[in-house]
């Protein structure tokens, strides 16, 4: 397991959750439940 980092590209909610290798699960945003979702593999810089 690993932590991956996403954004939301709707609201900008930012948020990291486990995640498997070789893992390809559609998710949604946990604020706006959007699924325009972009993963990092680490901590993305915040936006200004």
């Amino acid at each position: 397991m690993a932590i991956a980092y996403f954004r939301c590209m709707m609201c900008g909610h930012e948020w990291e959750d486990e995640v498997e290798r070789g893992d390809d699960v559609e998710r949604t945003c946990t604020k706006c439940r959007s699924n325009s979702i972009r993963q990092f593999k680490s901590k993305p810089e915040p936006k200004e």
